[in-house]
């Protein structure tokens, strides 16, 4: 145990000291295409104040994102419509 603790210490002092900014100049960066098509779409939703801040209320009770929340309620409405 004696050894790895040694070796940890001289691993840390040596990552402690080392400038790593040569070798992460020479890199080229990578492109990443990380879009991903979202499964919703944005709308925009005119809403009387009191109704939002009552939304509000009711999401921050349980716990949940006003948006989330409306969403939820939009979901079962429509179940139940469908049913």
């Amino acid at each position: 145990m004696r050894k790895r603790a040694e070796r940890t210490a001289l691993d840390r002092d040596r990552y402690l000291t080392t400038d790593f900014g040569d070798a992460l100049a020479s890199l080229k960066p990578l492109k990443l295409d990380l879009e991903f098509p979202s499964p919703t779409q944005s709308i925009s939703l005119r809403l009387p104040r009191e109704v939002l801040n009552k939304i509000r209320i009711i999401a921050d009770e349980q716990d949940v994102p006003y948006q989330s929340l409306i969403k939820m309620w939009l979901v079962e409405r429509l179940k139940k419509v469908a049913a």
